[in-house]
């Protein structure tokens, strides 16, 4: 075995667990984008619909990906536990997930009849992106 075949310090500086949080934040982040792209799809694809009349699926796969997106703050802030991302990393995951599940769900509900609180979502969305973004590059960083 060579120098260049030795484990790096990066292989021995953090646990496992510590390259699947960072991949997982990457997926959220991309699937945030998705659901960025999704959500514009709705809004073009209402041709005049009130938001949740009956029929009305323009925004179905909006509500589905929102689901996963569920899914994966839960996933990141679990993941932040076990591969003992620190105090702020822990802090910034379950805010991640507060602001994914429970802000965007309230703001989503309230947006359907009081578009200032759709408008408010839409913002939210950003911010958790923004949360999502910080915690992947501090993530990378760490590995260095």
């Amino acid at each position: 075995m060579t120098d260049s075949d030795a484990p790096g310090p990066v292989a021995t500086a953090r646990p496992r667990g510590h390259r699947a949080y960072t991949m997982l934040l990457l997926a959220f982040l991309i699937d945030g984008v998705l659901q960025i792209a999704l959500a514009g799809y709705g809004t073009f694809d209402l041709d005049g619909r009130k938001l949740d009349a009956a029929g009305n699926e323009a925004f179905a796969a909006h509500d589905m990906n929102a689901t996963l997106m569920t899914v994966l703050a839960v996933a990141i802030l679990v993941l932040a536990v076990v591969a003992r991302e620190g105090g702020r990393a822990i802090g910034l995951a379950a805010l991640l997930l507060v602001l994914t599940v429970v802000v965007q769900t309230v703001l989503a509900i309230l947006g359907k009849d009081t578009p200032f609180f759709g408008a408010l979502h839409a913002l939210d969305g950003m911010v958790v992106l923004g949360v999502a973004g910080f915690l992947h590059v501090s993530a990378v960083r760490a590995q260095r």
